[in-house]
């Protein structure tokens, strides 16, 4: 099953509250989005295979790269979204 399809299965899981008629309460975008959190949805920084930036400290250099799921626990620290985020954390400058 593809990810669209197990996304929208979820969101069809979601309990819907009911009015006092009967009628089906309309679920805020804060109700779904507690719901998709509570199990475990992760939103991506940027689409799979978009460009990043990749601080190499070694070389002294920001090189460009393919985003991929291994890069998450990597955000901010040696991978980037923007070229100047990343040449800025590599003169120590980035976060401060």
């Amino acid at each position: 099953m593809d990810n669209r399809k197990l996304l929208t299965n979820l969101i069809n899981s979601i309990p819907v509250e009911r009015d006092a008629n009967g009628r089906k309460k309309k679920l805020t975008a804060e109700q779904i989005a507690l719901y998709l959190d509570k199990h475990n949805v992760i939103v991506l920084p940027c689409e799979l295979g978009g460009r990043v930036y990749i601080v190499n400290r070694v070389m002294g250099c920001v090189t460009v790269g393919k985003f991929n799921t291994d890069d998450l626990n990597h955000i901010g620290e040696r991978v980037f979204l923007n070229r100047e985020d990343a040449e800025n954390a590599l003169k120590g400058g980035y976060g401060k």
